[in-house]
């Protein structure tokens, strides 16, 4: 029997990464049903989870998440590259001293 690796612990995403990995699970699921495949054919949720946390902004940067080689860049990051652009559009603006307008419970 083969045995698997521990799953790396889930790192736990911010109010933005949460809603921003949520438009990009919605985005994953209308690739996989127009290419017939499971969502995780098109990209793992770590993966999306990175994507959130990293929010690349080009092709090469989104060969950091893990999960995304040339190919899956070459394929999906057009697409995953609008959603991250259009998200960061919709995204309050940082104040001066860098700090978001988000309300900070701590």
């Amino acid at each position: 029997a083969r045995s698997r690796a521990p799953a790396a612990p889930e790192e736990k995403l911010d109010a933005g990464q949460r809603d921003l990995f949520e438009k990009l699970r919605a985005h994953r699921m209308e690739i996989a049903q127009q290419e017939d495949v499971p969502a995780y054919v098109v990209a793992s949720d770590r993966t999306l989870r990175d994507l959130a946390r990293l929010r690349p902004t080009n092709r090469t940067a989104l060969l950091e998440a893990h999960g995304i080689g040339p190919a899956k860049a070459e394929k999906y990051g057009d697409g995953l590259l609008a959603v991250l652009q259009e998200n960061e559009k919709s995204r309050p603006p940082a104040r001066e001293d860098g700090s978001s307008s988000e309300l900070s419970l701590f």
